[in-house]
């Protein structure tokens, strides 16, 4: 009897070893660590993902010409820049479902972080900037590891980006690692990328075990079970049109008919009035080039941003673009696409600010037939504040602040096709109006403690809304008022 059932523990034992072992292959990526033999870095992420049952490749080349065998890449140098070749190979890595992660380095090495940036843009992930960074980071991202601590570093940057998620960041709201999951990315991409801007943060002496171990492990974690990348597609409760969402893939992609004015500025209490009149304005960065838009960028304190593109009192004016980035604290900027009385509409605005008290208020016009207006804001930072109107056709806003004490509020008025979509940090307020003739839509997820909203979209018919609250009190979670009508 006892022989029997022994026998039969034998038999089921070496069947789940089969099955484990069988599973454990599947599950098991093949990763290639790319190095330069810096601080122990690539053993302290390699070991990690041993330590997972994947296997591992290291190499100090560059990249493969062919990446097809590998399902994770992990880049971790600091001095090396990606040829045209090389990014074309990542591209297709990242859009058939590879996870690949970046490492770039304070501004004594501006070529890498350049090399990385247009990595990101090629992917579709927006315009990457690399600031002034911090050796300490403590405000975690729960949606990628529930670890907490504080992630240590020497000398690196910050990652300036409205379409990436942060993974940590500082108090001040400065972002040491970033995730674009394959709904940041552009149309198509089914993978992830993860950056980070310090070798240091990695290495033996100065790196944590919170990052090195503990959300390494986590992000290995969901790479492996497929949650990492996220949708594909963005869900929103009612989609925009086709249209909108190729006028906002083609934010960047513009030649300008009319005027151009190239900025970069560093300095504080400066006061800049811009009126541009007519069709087809640009306003942009110096790095612009005949196929490339930069952003313009105001880099300091205090500054004041005056800026009116189009209607000049005689003519119809439209296809009006900005792209403008701040960075610093307590700064003022003002955008005018457009006027109330006579415009074609057509106006595109892509913002980011990253600082604290600052303030933005933009508003965009169409009375006319055209492609309406889209504007993209991100800002990471806190106690910043954004108004936004937008009026007549085809309106589309996005909004992303990662922060707290932030407010929105967004007026979009007059005949249908109104679309906005709103992501906020920790103590957010939001008050909004859509207005017309029906096809409302809006997609606002709130963060943490605080809260508030306050909606209210009108006639005739077709509104849809949708909320993602979290709060869990601490005495918050005050206001609400919807009104659909």
């Amino acid at each position: 009897m006892f022989g029997r059932i022994l026998t039969k523990i034998v038999i089921f034992t070496f069947c789940w070893l089969v099955l484990w072992s069988i599973f454990s292959k599947v599950r098991a990526d093949s990763v290639l660590i790319l190095h330069a033999s810096y601080g122990n870095t690539e053993t302290n992420i390699g070991s990690r993902l041993l330590a997972e049952g994947h296997s591992v490749t290291y190499s100090t080349g560059g990249v493969p010409s062919s990446v097809s065998s590998y399902q994770q890449i992990f880049d971790l140098r600091y001095n090396n820049a990606y040829s045209a070749s090389e990014i074309t190979v990542l591209n297709n890595f990242v859009k058939n479902g590879g996870f690949l992660m970046m490492n770039g380095e304070n501004s004594g090495f501006a070529t890498r972080n350049n090399s990385i940036a247009s990595v990101i843009s090629t992917l579709g992930g927006g315009t990457l900037t690399f600031g002034s960074g911090n050796n300490s980071y403590t405000v975690i991202n729960s949606k990628f590891t529930n670890d907490t601590g504080t992630i240590t570093g020497a000398a690196g940057s910050s990652l300036i980006n409205s379409k990436g998620q942060y993974v940590f960041k500082d108090t001040s709201g400065n972002i040491g690692g970033m995730i674009w999951q394959a709904a940041d990315l552009g149309s198509g991409y089914s993978g992830a990328v993860f950056v980070t801007a310090d070798i240091n943060m990695w290495d033996s002496t100065y790196g944590s075990t919170l990052l090195k171990v503990n959300i390494l492990d986590d992000i290995i974690d969901m790479e492996t079970a497929g949650t990492l990348y996220g949708s594909v597609t963005p869900q929103y409760s009612s989609a925009p049109t086709n249209e909108q969402l190729q006028f906002r893939t083609d934010m960047r992609n513009i030649n300008p008919s009319g005027n151009s004015i190239y900025i970069d500025s560093i300095g504080d209490h400066t006061t800049v009035t811009i009126n541009q009149y007519g069709n087809g304005n640009l306003i942009a960065g110096t790095s612009t080039t005949s196929t490339t838009n930069s952003d313009a960028t105001i880099t300091g304190d205090y500054n004041t941003v005056n800026i009116q593109q189009g209607y000049n009192g005689n003519n119809n004016s439209g296809d009006n673009v900005l792209l403008f980035d701040i960075t610093g604290n307590h700064n003022n900027l003002t955008v005018e696409q457009g006027n109330n009385i006579l415009d074609t509409g057509g106006h595109r605005a892509e913002t980011t600010i990253n600082g604290n008290y600052n303030d933005l208020n933009l508003y965009q016009y169409n009375t006319g037939y055209g492609s309406g207006q889209t504007a993209q804001i991100g800002i990471t930072g806190n106690d910043n504040s954004i108004i936004s109107y937008q009026r007549d056709t085809d309106k589309m806003l996005f909004v992303n602040i990662t922060g707290s004490n932030s407010t929105v509020t967004t007026n979009q008025k007059d005949s249908g096709n109104h679309f906005l979509d709103i992501t906020l940090g920790s103590n957010q307020t939001v008050t909004t109006t859509q207005e017309g003739s029906g096809s409302h839509a809006a997609t606002i997820d709130m963060g943490g403690y605080s809260a508030g909203l306050s909606l209210s979209q009108s006639g005739s018919t077709s509104q849809t809304y949708s909320l993602n609250q979290t709060c869990i009190n601490p005495a918050g979670c005050g206001t609400t008022t919807v009104n659909q009508q």
